[in-house]
């Protein structure tokens, strides 16, 4: 690859070397933040990160990655028996609460 001297190529500040130039993928589609900057928009071949590397060493979000689907997940806090005997004891009051109602309509 080129030197780290020449533009398009940042320093990571973690003290993390470039990787040699046969590790690099470039991204299909050039990150925000490298679009910004004028920099190479490239991964390492063996990472299994899915940031671009200008991203991923500065620890921002990265634009061209694939968004993962846990992004806005809520997790609610575990059903226990009683919690679900609750739920099932008020399931049955309703369908008790609409037989009543079927049989009290005319036909």
């Amino acid at each position: 690859m080129q030197d780290l001297q020449e533009t398009g190529i940042k320093v990571a500040h973690g003290g993390c070397k470039l990787p040699p130039e046969e590790d690099c993928d470039p991204m299909e589609v050039m990150c925000t933040r490298c679009k910004d900057s004028k920099l190479m928009c490239f991964k390492e071949r063996s990472s299994k990160i899915k940031a671009c590397w200008h991203c991923y060493n500065a620890a921002k979000a990265c634009s061209s990655a694939p968004k993962d689907r846990r992004a806005g997940r809520k997790v609610g806090p575990p059903k226990t028996r009683g919690r679900l005997q609750k739920a099932i004891d008020s399931i049955d009051k309703k369908i008790a609460k609409l037989e009543k109602q079927l049989k009290k309509a005319p036909e």
